[in-house]
């Protein structure tokens, strides 16, 4: 799935309120694959993490 507002300002998202929380790493990828770019987590828009975007990292 490709983030709703592309871009957004590391850590951006949740504050937003676009995503619940985000996942980085290996863990990431096991939840939503191999992320189109590099130094990207996956954000989740459901407890269950199954949902969501990826997007840059927060720092």
């Amino acid at each position: 799935m490709v983030s709703p507002r592309r871009y957004w300002r590391p850590g951006a998202a949740i504050a937003a309120g676009a995503a619940i929380g985000f996942v980085a790493g290996a863990a990431a990828v096991s939840l939503a694959g191999t992320p189109p770019q590099p130094g990207q987590c996956w954000y989740y828009t459901s407890p269950a993490k199954t949902t969501g975007f990826w997007d840059v990292c927060p720092h």
